[in-house]
């Protein structure tokens, strides 16, 4: 991803609090499928981190196929 121009910060999650100016700024892409991890931090805006400690799921399984979170976690680990 670095050789496309896009800095990833590692084990981001998609979970994010984001000021209006961000959230019009993403709206303006009129892709459907946005690969947030990547594009949010190229809007440009200042941003945080808040640390936390991830739990195991209390009820149902993840519905995210595990070949598609190959490919993203195989772009996260290139940079």
């Amino acid at each position: 991803m670095n050789q496309m121009g896009v800095t990833m910060i590692p084990d981001s999650a998609d979970f994010r609090l984001m000021s209006n100016r961000a959230v019009h700024a993403l709206l303006k892409y009129s892709e459907r499928n946005l690969f947030l991890r990547g594009l949010v931090p190229q809007l440009g805006f200042q941003t945080g981190k808040v640390y936390y400690q991830r739990t195991a799921r209390l009820a149902g399984e993840t519905k995210y196929p595990f070949k598609k979170w190959l490919v993203w976690r195989s772009m996260e680990l290139r940079h």
